[in-house]
């Protein structure tokens, strides 16, 4: 998110969902698909948040009834539209992109959504994880090949002119297969879902790629990126083909990519924090957040402090308030509160409802108090699954992943609507 990068002819362009910085004051530091400077949120009057667990504040819409049944992971926000990335349909890897016209009268009706088949532009256009917007194109890679696919959002959504596909293998034979991105304002990094091949472009100029096995061996296998608003992008660890794991590694936006010194890496298992895999984030003033895929504990990394220095370090059980707020993919802020997009049970095979919302005014990130939880399937039982969200200013839509749910929710987060400014609304 943050500030727009204008359009233009890519030499790679590789991108996937992005997470974004926000000061808990809503003064964003934009750290997700553009990564802009501080910037201060226009607001006429003081925002009213609204109570998370009140189901009156929530609307749901049978994504089946506009497009084929299958699952999404992540999205983007044009000022418009919001878009639903294609992931799978439960068996193979599917291609029919969703939108929502928020202009729209209401959410729940057909006439509200279009949708489009990507293998028109391509017959490899399928398996897309995410989605960035840089002020008039939206890109997507695709998690199972080498292609992304861009949109020019000022043309017709279902023609194919509208759309390009670029093959990321043109610049390195094996690139592919990212599992998330983000921006710092000039650079897209990309984030390996399976080995440890990070990568960066910039409009114009080839992808670079670095291989984080040469910092730390276990260094491999990551669900998105952030960028802090400063100078770091953090690669948030996933699954090292062996296990799930908390290697977390970062960069230093300030150095050259291809040499191990400017890199980090900081294993949370090993200095007494939960490490059983993480998937997306965000990053709020000088905090960056991390979703927990597998159980109910995220982190807090404090950026004013030493990456390696435990103290810097926070963890918080959700089981304390709900015994079932566990397994998240993704993370989303609206100017207040942080949100943990459930994903799946600790065991990954049951799809998961219950969402999770931290206070960033509280006190203290390990105070049960500033934190409230929502069981999703109390306003529909196939409310489950989700893995992304998108946010217009108002609205936090949830995307739905689980192909044989496809149930997407939106929370009216607050009144008056304010997207911060230079700012889109993805979230991974």
């Amino acid at each position: 998110m943050g500030r727009f990068v204008a359009a233009t002819a890519f030499a790679v362009v590789a991108v996937a969902a992005a997470c974004s910085t926000f000061s808990a004051d809503e003064t964003p530091t934009d750290g997700g698909d553009g990564g802009a400077p501080d910037v201060v949120e226009a607001a006429i009057v003081p925002a009213v948040y609204n109570d998370m667990t009140d189901p009156t504040k929530w609307q749901k819409f049978d994504l089946s009834a506009a497009a084929p049944r299958q699952g999404y992971s992540g999205g983007a926000f044009d000022g418009r539209y919001v878009y639903f990335t294609p992931t799978n349909d439960g068996i193979a890897p599917s291609s029919v992109i969703a939108r929502y016209d928020t202009t729209a009268p209401a959410f729940n009706t057909d006439g509200a959504w279009t949708s489009y088949d990507l293998t028109k532009v391509d017959v490899r256009a399928k398996g897309f994880f995410g989605a960035v917007f840089d002020g008039r194109t939206m890109f997507l890679p695709s998690s199972v090949d080498s292609l992304v696919v861009a949109f020019d959002s000022t043309q017709p959504f279902n023609e194919a002119a509208s759309w390009k596909a670029i093959d990321t293998s043109a610049a390195a034979g094996d690139a592919g297969g990212f599992n998330g991105a983000v921006s710092d304002g000039k650079y897209i990094y990309l984030a390996q879902q399976i080995d440890s091949r990070s990568a960066r472009f910039q409009p114009g100029a080839p992808l670079e790629i670095f291989d984080t096995n040469n910092v730390d061996l276990r260094a491999t296998g990551y669900c998105g990126a952030v960028f802090d608003g400063q100078h770091h992008v953090y690669f948030v660890p996933f699954n090292n083909n062996r296990t799930y794991n908390g290697y977390f590694v970062r960069f230093d936006t300030q150095a050259a990519f291809a040499i191990g010194e400017s890199w980090q890496t900081f294993e949370a298992e090993a200095k007494g924090l939960p490490g059983f895999g993480f998937c997306g984030g965000v990053t709020v003033g000088k905090y960056v957040y991390f979703a927990p895929s597998f159980n109910g504990q995220p982190l807090r990394y404090d950026t004013g402090i030493t990456f390696g220095d435990p103290a810097a370090w926070a963890a918080f059980d959700a089981a304390k308030i709900d015994p079932t707020a566990k397994g998240y993919r993704g993370a989303a802020f609206d100017g207040r509160y942080v949100y943990l997009v459930p994903y799946a049970n600790a065991g990954g095979d049951a799809p998961a409802g219950t969402i999770v919302r931290f206070d960033t005014q509280a006190a203290s990130f390990t105070d049960p108090a500033a934190w409230s939880a929502f069981d999703l399937t109390k306003l529909d039982p196939n409310a489950r699954g989700f893995v992304g969200a998108v946010y217009d200013g108002r609205w936090l839509y949830l995307v739905p992943h689980v192909a044989d749910y496809g149930i997407a929710l939106r929370f009216d987060t607050k009144a008056p609507p304010s997207l911060p400014s230079g700012t889109t609304g993805s979230f991974l």
